[in-house]
């Protein structure tokens, strides 16, 4: 990480001086490794003028390190901060330890863009950190990472965004409005192919808040965490409350993980709006969506890396065609998930397209057409997977609990209500078990006239 001396000490060993001399020059050497000392923060106060406050924040975020913003940020109407270099940002907590620092305004107003539009990066992007920090106001999104090494977001809050005009191939006259609490990946900006080597690393965004009313959801292509076109990075989404998106509260697609990377998502709070846009599918608000699903040929290969695990999650979906969790990836696990389906009777809890995943002790509540759903999805098959002692006594099925439209997968426990329309889909009554305790009382001897 680059840091910034606020002294210059010259630390050359003359190898012909003295010892004392020598001694001192290893010591002022000493003082400048020790943590602290050769990186000190910057403060950065809010002027509540936008050009001042652009200018300023720029500055620091140019020279790079550790900067600390307080007060209130005016960003304009499309002001935008541009990151280059490893930094990392952190606002003032409150009394209540929520924010305190707020940034109004600004179009993509924390920005990472890539060094060439559209052309792959030659070497990795900045490291970036922001925690403690609330916008309100952006246009479009106020956090947009394209071209980072590794990026951790905690303790954000974002409200009030302002969704910008976006094109859109066959929907209705060719536009709608986007917004989004944050986008990670290079969808955004390079909407026509993932750009390798552009998001990796460590990504963390977690105990953050997003809140994603607009004023038209039905036109509104809205996320409150958006990671779509990543490469190579290990991607963990954890803690997160998420309000109103009109179209996914998670959405984690198309990133490819390599041997190495992951995909968690775990922990997080979702409430969808009651409406949400028709496109690219009818099927909308949804809580959860992850895995592949604009490359679904890459996605359904091994070379795809990681499948999402989805764990601990309470959604609640309150659409007419909601779905709570929504995967398009082979060998994906969900397990211990709550699942509120408080919509319309169309609305479904699992939606699962890939094949071998693992799904385990997942809750679903509410009414809707069916508690699990599974089909094929161009490349992926929806074969072979295994759903064990889902809770469903919650929910009022209008068509059943169980739908399979593909083959080879097992229920384990009561499945209640099915409609199968493939071949070989088992359902086993099989109650949870646990082992009996080990008595350490009980003595064992070897048994030694074996033959």
């Amino acid at each position: 990480m680059r840091t910034r001396n606020p002294l210059f000490i010259d630390t050359h060993i003359d190898i012909h001086g003295s010892a004392p001399a020598l001694a001192v020059s290893l010591l002022l050497g000493l003082i400048l490794c020790l943590p602290g000392i050769a990186g000190a923060a910057v403060t950065v106060t809010g002027t509540g003028e936008p050009s001042m406050d652009l200018k300023n924040v720029q500055k620091a975020v140019d020279a790079g390190g550790e900067i600390v913003l307080k007060g209130r940020f005016d960003f304009g109407s499309d002001g935008s901060i541009k990151i280059r270099q490893q930094t990392r940002i952190s606002g003032v907590l409150g009394s209540d330890g929520r924010p305190d620092t707020t940034i109004m305004g600004g179009r993509w107003s924390l920005h990472s863009p890539l060094p060439v539009p559209g052309a792959p990066p030659s070497n990795p992007g900045p490291i970036v950190s922001l925690k403690n920090l609330r916008f309100t106001g952006a246009r479009g999104t106020p956090l947009h990472f394209e071209y980072v090494g590794a990026l951790t977001v905690r303790n954000i809050v974002v409200e009030k965004v302002r969704p910008e005009t976006i094109r859109l191939k066959g929907f209705q006259n060719g536009s709608a409005k986007f917004a989004a609490g944050i986008v990670v990946g290079t969808r955004l900006a390079q909407r026509r192919k993932p750009i390798k080597d552009a998001v990796t690393g460590k990504i963390r965004i977690t105990d953050s808040r997003f809140y994603m009313d607009v004023d038209h959801p039905s036109r509104t292509l809205g996320r409150g965490i958006m990671c779509v076109w990543t490469h190579a990075a290990a991607i963990r989404i954890a803690g997160n409350v998420v309000r109103n998106a009109t179209r996914n509260g998670i959405e984690a697609f198309d990133n490819y993980t390599g041997p190495d990377g992951v995909l968690e998502i775990e922990g997080n709070n979702i409430i969808t709006d009651r409406e949400g846009i028709e496109y690219p599918n009818p099927l909308t608000p949804n809580g959860i969506a992850a895995g592949w699903f604009l490359d679904t040929a890459t996605g359904a290969s091994p070379s795809a890396g990681a499948p999402p695990v989805v764990s601990r999650n309470r959604i609640e979906v309150r659409g007419d065609r909601s779905i709570g969790l929504a995967l398009f990836a082979n060998n994906a696990v969900a397990v211990c998930n709550d699942l509120i389906l408080a919509g319309g009777e169309d609305a479904m809890g699992i939606a699962q397209t890939g094949s071998f995943g693992f799904f385990m002790n997942n809750r679903i509540r509410g009414m809707g057409r069916y508690a699990v759903y599974t089909a094929p999805f161009e490349n992926f098959r929806a074969a072979g997977n295994t759903f064990g002692w889902t809770q469903a006594s919650g929910f009022d099925a209008l068509r059943g609990n169980f739908y399979f439209g593909s083959d080879g997968n097992s229920v384990l426990g009561k499945s209640g209500p099915v409609v199968d329309k493939g071949r070989g889909n088992r359902f086993l009554d099989i109650k949870p078990c646990s082992l009996p305790g080990i008595d350490p009382g009980e003595d064992w001897e070897p048994v030694e006239d074996l033959p």
